[in-house]
């Protein structure tokens, strides 16, 4: 079995396929069991890494966006505040 690396993009048809579904009833399962469908749990887990890397003290917010496998620090920066409330670099100063 693959391992999963949040850093990654999610491939939906191989992960259907490695547990014998179809993709539709995949991700309906896996919504289901984790309340989000497989791309936003995905986000969800690439940002709290992302807050965890803050929080150990990374310098960089940009840095922290590509290691947790976001391509447009812009992007990242939005979705963490819509996920904690606060900017990216709000949690770096801390």
């Amino acid at each position: 079995m693959a391992r999963f690396q949040s850093s990654e993009p999610v491939n939906i048809p191989d992960l259907a396929a490695a547990s014998h579904m179809r993709v539709t009833s995949f991700r309906r399962h896996f919504k289901e069991v984790t309340g989000f469908s497989p791309l936003a749990f995905q986000r969800h887990i690439r940002l709290l890494e992302a807050r965890k890397l803050l929080a150990g003290g990374s310098t960089n917010v940009s840095r922290v966006a590509y290691e947790v496998g976001y391509k447009s620090p812009s992007q990242f920066s939005r979705e963490y505040k819509s996920i904690f409330g606060s900017a990216p670099v709000a949690d770096l100063e801390r």
